[in-house]
């Protein structure tokens, strides 16, 4: 019997090889500790993307912001409406 061959419980020789346990080398390592760090990076560039689009996006959608905008809407549409009756008035505007 070669030593490669293995009794199997029936008694009959295998040449079937255990698999073998390789411990992870020390570049296996180091490119998995590396890959790691680059995902945490890639996810933490992605966050923070995505907090400076949301402050950019609240600044505008600020109650305080849509109140000074609706006010000015609000406090400009008699001018112009007297404005416009000044026009007419005026014969500039038929």
């Amino acid at each position: 019997m070669s030593s490669s061959e293995h009794i199997a419980v029936d008694g009959s020789a295998s040449n079937v090889h255990a698999p073998a346990v390789v411990a992870p080398t020390d570049r296996e390592k180091f490119e998995f500790d590396r890959e790691i760090r680059l995902r945490e990076i890639n996810l933490k560039e992605a966050e923070a993307t995505r907090l400076s689009e949301e402050s950019k996006r609240s600044r505008w959608t600020n109650p305080f912001v849509v109140a000074i905008i609706g006010a000015a809407v609000v406090g400009s549409s008699p001018t112009i409406r007297v404005s416009v009756s000044f026009l007419q008035t005026l014969g500039l505007i038929p």
